[in-house]
Formats: structure tokens, C-alpha cells, sequence
């Protein structure tokens, strides 16, 4: 989770309002998933990933529920039960919390 952190942490610091290291980032993901036109990066829509791990339950239980009413899942599960954000926390307990 230390190394996903540190991914998370890239991420948002390449994409957010910091644009830190953005080129090398793009460089990186031109290389290694199949949008290979650097330019097109400035032009993607990027989806917030919280920088110091943990999900966001809030909207996991929205997501949940929107999935119930439509029929694509059955038995809806406890959320409480399958969220565990213990790995998470020593990963940023490990490298500290994001600075933003």
C-alpha cells in the first residue's frame, strides 16, 4: 500500500493543481497503456484518487445503492464489513499525509 500510495500521490500531484512532474508522468503512461499521443493527456477528463488512500464511502455507498435500484446487484452487501482502510492508514501513518 506504501507503493499504491506513492502511485496515488504522482497521480495527483502530476494531474491536480500542481502539475509536479506532469511530462514525466505523461512519458510514463505513454509508454505503458495504450494512449500513446502525449498530447491527448492535456485533454482527458482525470478522476480525483485520494492522495492519502482511503475510499471514499460515501459515494462507494451511492455508487452501491444507484447499482441496486437498477438491478445489476441482487444482494446488496454490508459496506461497513468490506471497507477496510487499515492498510491505507500505515501506509500514510509510514509516509506521512499529503501535503497539498
Amino acid at each position: 500500500m506504501v507503493a499504491y500510495t506513492k502511485g496515488l500521490r504522482a497521480y495527483n500531484d502530476a494531474f491536480g493543481p500542481k502539475k509536479k512532474d506532469h511530462a514525466a508522468v505523461v512519458s510514463i503512461l505513454v509508454k505503458n497503456i495504450a494512449v500513446k499521443d502525449p498530447a491527448l493527456y492535456d485533454e482527458m477528463s482525470w478522476s480525483y484518487m485520494n492522495p492519502n488512500c482511503t475510499l471514499n464511502s460515501k459515494v462507494l455507498a451511492e455508487d452501491l445503492d444507484w447499482y441496486v435500484a437498477h438491478g445489476y446487484v441482487k444482494v446488496k452487501p454490508d459496506l461497513s464489513k468490506a471497507i477496510d482502510d487499515s492498510y491505507c492508514a500505515a501506509a500514510v501513518n509510514q509516509l506521512g499525509p499529503y501535503a497539498y
